[in-house]
């Protein structure tokens, strides 16, 4: 099941579709960057909620097994992983920003949420920026540069500020070349790469990583028959 089809399917808190609402796609879209191969223990239909300020609740096919691979990993149980009802709690090690806490649930479900200020010290500063003032700490806007500043890189996002650059430049060449046969020719292969690359990419979906590699192949072969323009346009 595609990531898009993950949102369509989960119900935020008050009941809504929250497919519908594209803060929640921008949400899972950064929980899915920053789980990386952990993303493997979450199956599809399992995702039960997602928050406002980059968190997921969802039911693992086997927690035992995420558990397990959270451990080898190094997470570790410090500063109240587990408070009040919470079966357990690991937290993401050696992470100075942008790390991940993890807590088994009731009912068999599990929290994981993007800490902006994981815990050191004292770990005062964890309490009053990840948990009281978390709806104004943990917005779309400061997840995201957090990621980037980790960098963890977010596919879509990445791939897209490639192709409105790649786009940029294309119409610059454009009112250049003229009608010089050779690097127009050059032109309008990019011109076609980057229409196709932009159909997976600028469609308002989360995209399989399928797709996001047909749409760096794409890119890709744009980059280099607008060099090869470029080029002719140098020789003439």
């Amino acid at each position: 099941m595609l990531l898009r089809d993950r949102i369509e399917h989960t119900a935020d808190s008050t009941g809504n579709r929250s497919g519908r609402d594209e803060a929640s796609r921008e949400y899972l879209l950064d929980i899915y960057a920053k789980l990386g191969p952990l993303w493997k223990h979450v199956p599809d239909g399992g995702i039960t909620w997602i928050g406002t300020a980059g968190e997921m609740e969802f039911t693992p096919d086997d927690e035992d097994s995420l558990k397990s691979d959270l451990i080898s990993a190094g997470y570790t149980d410090s500063y109240w992983a587990a408070t009040g009802t919470d079966r357990w709690g690991l937290r993401e090690p050696g992470v100075r920003s942008t790390g991940l806490h993890w807590r088994g649930e009731r009912g068999g479900k599990v929290n994981v949420h993007i800490d902006l200020h994981p815990p050191s010290g004292t770990g005062f500063w964890h309490w009053w920026e990840d948990k009281e003032r978390r709806a104004s700490t943990h917005t779309k806007e400061s997840i995201r540069q957090s990621l980037e500043e980790a960098k963890v890189d977010v596919p879509v996002l990445s791939q897209q500020n490639f192709h409105g650059r790649l786009t940029g430049r294309l119409e610059q060449l454009r009112t250049s070349v003229g009608t010089e046969a050779t690097a127009k020719a050059f032109l309008d292969r990019a011109a076609n790469d980057l229409t196709q690359a932009g159909a997976i990419l600028w469609n308002r979906e989360l995209v399989t990583r399928d797709q996001l590699k047909d749409a760096a192949v794409l890119l890709a072969q744009a980059d280099h028959e607008l060099d090869a323009a470029t080029q002719s346009r140098s020789v003439r």
